[in-house]
């Protein structure tokens, strides 16, 4: 079986703090062979051209970021995140977020890639339906509409633990299995499985009473249900235990779901970096993945964290060493055979 690295560019520092060919330059020298393109970054990009943000100069950031990119090796695997479309209420918004999507296949076609990273709408309940037809028909409109395009696009839809209704890996599979489409499969990510089902970062412990249990039935299902060839890639990600956690009476804490989303955006780390307080099953997680399901391809070292946004200009080597030091990691305890 055959393995990539690659990770996040914002995985690497924030868009506006940290230069965008640094954080590629970093990948790069450190042994990376792709980058998942952040949207933010062709935004930041767009922004400092003449004529500021506009369709036109989005083009032209993204001409500038390939460019880049292949004159440095480095392969753009996708384009990422589109976020906050299926089961939208308000149909105007859905056909807004429709005509947004056509231009990033503009977007992704001259990047060089095929792929575009769709994660689960987290909007509140009042913005969007709950019902699985009308979740499925915007995807299965979205898939059509990335068949016509030359070449074809494709979608990897990810379930966000903090997803109004589709929020674990099964909710996205069903998904996925409705849809029933070529070019529309899944993006598996280890900390939002762990998230849900295992972890609980308001408990002493950080973990659900039954978060083993939990996480063994997932993964057998995983296993047993799901086809490896409508996996589209694989995130990994670890986080920090909070301590001592926040209560359930603490301000920032509004519910499960959003406490969830700032858990993950503030305090995500590496694979195998136990020593800045890494805790959740990630390689538990990725062993079934790669040994039952039988998945090969790219693999992400995500990060999400407040490390990101320092202003230290040695953000992107750190965070790129860090990466591909957990990815090195990897590859020994399960044996991999990289490209």
């Amino acid at each position: 079986m055959v393995f990539l690295p690659c990770t996040s560019s914002f995985s690497l520092g924030a868009p506006g703090i940290h230069d965008v060919r640094a954080r590629l330059d970093h990948a790069v020298s450190h042994g990376f062979k792709g980058i998942e393109l952040f949207f933010g970054d062709l935004e930041h990009i767009a922004k400092e051209m003449p004529g500021g943000l506009s369709n036109f100069t989005l083009m032209q950031a993204a001409h500038v970021v390939k460019y880049y990119c292949t004159r440095n090796g480095l392969k753009i695997v996708n384009l990422q995140p589109f976020c906050q479309y299926e089961g939208l209420l308000n149909r105007g918004d859905h056909a807004v977020k429709v005509q947004q999507a056509q231009f990033w296949f503009r977007l992704v076609h001259i990047l060089g890639t095929d792929l575009i990273h769709i994660t689960s709408n987290f909007l509140e309940h009042s913005s969007l339906t709950s019902k699985w037809e009308t979740i499925v028909g915007d995807m299965i409109e979205l898939a059509d509409l990335g068949l016509q395009e030359i070449p074809i696009v494709r979608f990897a839809y990810e379930s966000l633990a903090w997803g109004t209704f589709v929020n674990t890996w099964e909710s996205a599979w069903d998904v996925v299995r409705r849809v029933d489409r070529q070019n529309f499969g899944l993006c598996l990510d280890t900390f939002n499985i762990a998230a849900k089902v295992w972890a609980d970062p308001t408990a002493s412990s950080g973990i659900l009473p039954a978060g083993g249990e939990n996480l063994r039935a997932s993964m057998i299902r995983l296993a047993d249900t799901m086809d490896p060839s409508k996996l589209f890639f694989v995130q990994v990600a670890d986080a920090q235990k909070i301590d001592p956690p926040l209560p359930k009476t603490h301000s920032v804490f509004i519910d499960e779901q959003r406490y969830l989303m700032n858990w993950s955006r503030d305090a995500r780390l590496f694979p195998h970096e136990e020593r800045r307080g890494g805790y959740l099953p990630v390689m538990d997680i990725l062993k079934v993945i790669i040994c039952q399901l039988g998945y090969q391809g790219w693999i992400s070292l995500e990060l999400f964290s407040k490390t990101t946004a320092l202003t230290n200009s040695s953000v992107p080597r750190d965070h790129a060493q860090r990466g591909i030091e957990a990815w090195k990691k990897i590859v020994q305890e399960l044996r991999l055979e990289e490209a």
